[in-house]
């Protein structure tokens, strides 16, 4: 299988970011692209929870029915994996 071509690249972030254009430059889109993959995987990797007694009030207080903060790297950052 030959690797994506830099349109079918652009054509993907703009699809998976709903972006009204694809992006410009080629190297934009490549950077966006492993955004995206690294995210991703970094949402597969089942990083761990933060426990709510351990997060703010106020970042609590926007949590919808469910939903966790995961730490990722040292940062928690909101759920929204679908790997799960």
């Amino acid at each position: 299988m030959a690797p994506p071509t830099s349109g079918q690249v652009q054509h993907m972030v703009r699809a998976l970011l709903d972006l009204p254009e694809v992006p410009r430059p080629d190297d934009a889109a490549d950077a966006l692209a492993i955004a995206i993959c690294h995210t991703t995987l970094a949402e597969c990797s089942a990083p761990p929870e933060v426990p709510r007694d351990r997060l703010p009030a106020s970042i609590v207080s926007h949590l919808a029915p469910g939903e966790v903060i995961l730490e990722v790297g040292g940062v928690g950052m909101p759920s929204r994996s679908h790997c799960r």
